[in-house]
């Protein structure tokens, strides 16, 4: 079920509407360190309109769904930051191949002799941990740096938000994306990835 990676596209479609940016928002989750930041609540009516009444937290605790969306689309904005074209892409199920995963990306940039060692460093870090919690600073870590380096990638951040909901549901499911991360970021990359 793919029913967060479908929330962030809509959201993120809303955020780049006839060829504009929405600056404030995208500015306000690049700014924003969780969702129970002030700067988050821009992009609140954005968030909850596109999450299901039952993904909603009832308590202010934000829920599993909410974390994994806003991680998401944190990650986006670092990423997006200076950028006057959409740095998300979209990838159907047609397009099982991850050339457009975040990881994936990361391993597209570790073929770089002078990056690998810290990109190894810090992925291994992520594959690592146990928690969203743990991970979520590294991966915003890794969007900067990434920005910096391939400035013109479209990124999967939708997918990036599934795993992040995934991620959270068991010690298993955890594993199985960290196993998919960790294949996507070592797997050499192919040659239309250019």
């Amino acid at each position: 079920m793919m029913k967060i990676k479908e929330s962030t596209s809509r959201i993120l479609q809303q955020l780049w509407q006839h060829n504009q940016q929405n600056y404030m928002v995208v500015g306000a989750l690049y700014h924003a360190n969780s969702l129970l930041d002030e700067n988050a609540t821009n992009a609140w009516p954005f968030i909850f309109a596109n999450l299901d009444q039952e993904e909603l937290s009832k308590d202010g605790k934000p829920t599993v769904a909410e974390k994994a969306v806003f991680g998401g689309l944190h990650s986006y904005a670092i990423y997006q930051q200076q950028n006057d074209k959409p740095a998300y892409a979209f990838v159907t199920e047609d397009q099982k191949n991850n050339h457009a995963g975040f990881f994936r990306m990361l391993g597209i940039l570790r073929s770089n002799d002078d990056l690998r060692m810290n990109l190894d460093s810090q992925v291994q870090k992520i594959l690592g941990i146990t928690n969203l919690d743990g991970i979520l600073p590294i991966i915003y870590h890794l969007s900067a740096f990434m920005r910096s380096q391939m400035p013109k990638a479209r990124i999967d951040f939708a997918q990036l938000s599934q795993d992040f909901y995934d991620y959270q549901h068991s010690n298993d499911l955890a594993r199985q994306i960290r196993l998919k991360w960790g294949q996507q970021y070592y797997a050499a990359p192919s040659q239309d990835n250019n």
